[in-house]
């Protein structure tokens, strides 16, 4: 929104996250935040939008709890992400950042955060800007938990690779007695 002295940020926002094969719809006002928190909850999903300039951070209000934080652990600013993640997320998470502040470009990666459980999530960011073609003063993301999905997809290979050692383990056995 633009008055005549100059762009109005507006706090009250409507967010979209990718659930799955659908998309969540939330929205931030009044009594709703609840809902909110609680949806994000549910789908293991939040976000965030860390300010460039002053390097504040607008944290969604589950952003603590999905990402497995203490209630009163401050929300990490968005250069302090390299301490969450483990060292093999690094590049990807440098690459992202790199991407979006620099090139403007709406990106993803997938980080693996240090500590309890190994989790894994997909990170959506976007650049921020008061206009188009401005500069970049925010980075916007989603955190989606996928950490049961690619515990799945790793049982699932590591099954499928038990299979297939075990039929050619029978198949070279039935070639050879």
């Amino acid at each position: 929104m633009s008055t005549p002295s100059g762009p109005v940020r507006n706090n009250a926002e409507v967010r979209i996250a990718p659930c799955g094969d659908h998309y969540l719809l939330t929205w931030e006002r009044g009594s709703r935040l609840r809902m909110a928190a609680a949806a994000q909850r549910l789908v293991r999903t939040c976000w965030a939008e860390w300010n460039l300039a002053d390097h504040g951070v607008e944290p969604s209000h589950g952003f603590r709890q999905v990402l497995g934080l203490a209630d009163d652990a401050p929300v990490p600013g968005l250069f302090d992400l390299a301490t969450t993640v483990t060292p093999d997320s690094l590049p990807a998470l440098y690459q992202t950042l790199y991407d979006v502040i620099l090139r403007k470009r709406t990106t993803e990666c997938v980080l693996r955060l240090r500590g309890k459980g190994g989790r894994v999530f997909r990170m959506v960011a976007e650049p921020v800007r008061i206009a188009p073609g401005s500069p970049v003063w925010a980075v916007r993301a989603v955190l989606i938990d996928v950490t049961a999905d690619r515990r799945r997809r790793e049982a699932a290979h590591r099954t499928e690779r038990e299979a297939r050692h075990e039929g050619w383990h029978w198949l070279g056995s039935r070639c050879t007695g």
